[in-house]
């Protein structure tokens, strides 16, 4: 017998199986699932219009919101000696667990994320140590809270806000593409509700000309700890003209510690997009004492692709090693009370270039990679600020 025939959204089918009838209920009635009513009667003419009447039946009952979910009324329509009706869910195939749907988000994005070179840090690097965290989750139901929970358990908040972004987007892939059940991501607008740590308002950290000198003169004579003795440990003298570097050029110091020599030519250091904050490229002019700094340490023939601010091994500066081991041993002695980190170093530069000497704020800006509106808001640091007097008619 034929099916019959172009049926609509939303309304009941009659189909055959082996020979047998069964009718298809709309999904609307199960949350989206496909169920069927097997009649247990053959494919045959006389079935055919006793179904086709329950099937008005079913249809009407919906429109007036009194289904029968026992099914009686509509099993005495097609044989009142027949004791009850089957109901039979569609087969699915298995969902998808969290991490699932991660490693098919991955594989598809994966070729246009690049990996990083010669120590650099690329997207691809970003996303595998992302994909770590997720993997180690140990949710792998679509559980918002409960992941959300494990995450701040186990990481920090910036961390989780990283990762349920992700996995934000890596579920609305699995929905788009039909791989899971779910209609709408439950990590929506999750993200927005928690907060990275630099998004954190802070004080300014602009110094005095006398504590930026006081830094200086700490990394230059560093020699490890003294017991009495002699000196053991670790030098961090070795890192003074990094240091140095970021109170005299102020734009981000995870941007500088990526600096080549290939970028110092022609009175400027020119800076890629790929390794600034914004993606914008840069320029920043060189002036006597950045150039009195760069000729000290740069070598007689240098590598255009050697680092200009190298590791004591020869590789890129990581930012959060230095930060957590060189600068918090070195200064955190001289400030015990600031807890200064090395963006100082650019609080400074553009708290000086404005205050001591009278560069436009857009100048400065432009240097700096940020915005003039930025720096009114944030960057004018008290310490250099109360450091000058205000100016009088008689000056």
């Amino acid at each position: 017998m034929q099916e019959n025939p172009q049926r609509r959204k939303g309304q009941v089918g009659i189909t055959s199986d082996r020979g047998r009838l069964k009718l298809s209920l709309p999904r609307s009635l199960y949350n989206g699932q496909q169920r069927y009513i097997h009649l247990r009667c053959p494919d045959s003419l006389e079935f055919r219009v006793k179904a086709a009447n329950v099937v008005k039946q079913i249809e009407i009952d919906i429109a007036n919101g009194i289904f029968d979910f026992s099914f009686e009324r509509y099993l005495k329509m097609i044989n009142a000696q027949q004791p009850q009706l089957t109901i039979i869910q569609s087969i699915k195939k298995p969902e998808l667990s969290l991490q699932q749907c991660w490693d098919l988000y991955f594989d598809y994005k994966k070729p246009s994320w690049k990996k990083g070179e010669d120590g650099t840090k690329s997207t691809m690097d970003y996303m595998e140590k992302l994909g770590d965290y997720i993997h180690n989750c140990s949710v792998t139901e679509f559980d918002a809270l409960a992941v959300r929970q494990w995450f701040l358990d186990n990481t920090t908040e910036s961390m989780t806000k990283r990762c349920l972004t992700h996995i934000n987007a890596a579920v609305k892939f699995a929905i788009k593409h039909k791989r899971i059940s779910l209609t709408s991501s439950p990590f929506e607008g999750m993200p927005q509700e928690l907060t990275h740590h630099y998004e954190t308002e802070s004080a300014p950290m602009a110094l005095s000309l006398e504590e930026k000198q006081k830094i200086f003169e700490a990394f230059q004579n560093h020699r490890g700890n003294w017991n009495g003795r002699g000196y053991t440990g670790y030098s961090y003298s070795y890192y003074y003209p990094f240091v140095k570097g970021l109170f005299l050029i102020g734009r981000r110091p995870e941007e500088i510690c990526q600096y080549r020599w290939s970028m110092v030519k022609s009175g400027l250091l020119h800076i890629p997009g790929r390794i600034t904050k914004t993606g914008r490229d840069g320029k920043f002019p060189l002036y006597s004492e950045l150039e009195e700094l760069l000729n000290s340490i740069k070598p007689e023939n240098p590598d255009p692709n050697a680092w200009v601010f190298p590791s004591p091994k020869g590789l890129k500066i990581s930012y959060g090693n230095f930060s957590n081991k060189a600068w918090n041993k070195v200064v955190d002695p001289l400030f015990p009370d600031r807890n200064l980190t090395p963006r100082c170093g650019r609080d400074t530069f553009i708290t000086e270039q404005i205050i001591l000497h009278n560069r436009s704020e857009s100048v400065v800006a432009k240097w700096c990679d940020t915005s003039s509106d930025e720096i009114r808001r944030r960057y004018l640091g008290d310490a250099a600020i109360y450091d000058l007097r205000p100016g009088s008619f008689s000056d």
